[in-house]
């Protein structure tokens, strides 16, 4: 806790705000359109940040990944299931 504080401390004397508010937001704010809809580049203004294009790194998994990773005998019945969960507890 006390190196995040550092961290935290350090970009708000530099005046790092959107990075801050990056990382001040929640997980699910990005879920669904970012990890969800499985893009890998976009740009902050769409969260109402600076205009600033982000680029994930091609390793990056995303949902769909998720559900191709599934090796299970009946995935196909488990990928519906995973749709259904997460627009279930994930979206409004």
């Amino acid at each position: 806790m006390i190196i995040f504080l550092n961290v935290y401390n350090k970009l708000l004397s530099l005046g790092h705000n959107v990075v801050l508010d990056i990382l001040n937001k929640r997980f699910l704010f990005f879920f669904k359109d970012i990890y969800y809809k499985n893009v890998t580049k976009f740009n902050l203004s769409l969260f109402g940040f600076e205009s600033f294009e982000i680029q994930l790194p091609s390793d990056t998994k995303m949902f769909k990944d998720l559900k191709m990773n599934n090796t299970k005998e009946d995935s196909s019945l488990y990928k519906v299931e995973m749709e259904q969960c997460a627009q279930k507890y994930f979206f409004d």
